[in-house]
């Protein structure tokens, strides 16, 4: 009886270790989206600002021609 609760508690303890490792692995996950997000922002923010700029660059060509 004491090797079976010994195994069980083996099994336990492997279990806890693999929950906690899935959770660790979501945080890093989550982190990893969130960045990615972040970086979408940006690079939405930079195009948005080069189509700006292009147009500007557009109706200052038209009114010196």
């Amino acid at each position: 009886m004491i090797r079976v609760k010994g195994a069980t508690a083996r099994v336990k303890d492997a279990t806890s270790r693999i929950k906690g490792a899935t959770a660790r692995i979501k945080g890093a996950t989550s982190r990893i989206k969130g960045a990615t997000a972040r970086i979408k922002g940006a690079t939405a923010r930079v195009k948005g600002q080069a189509i700006a700029f292009n147009s500007n660059n557009l109706c200052s060509k038209v009114q010196a021609s």
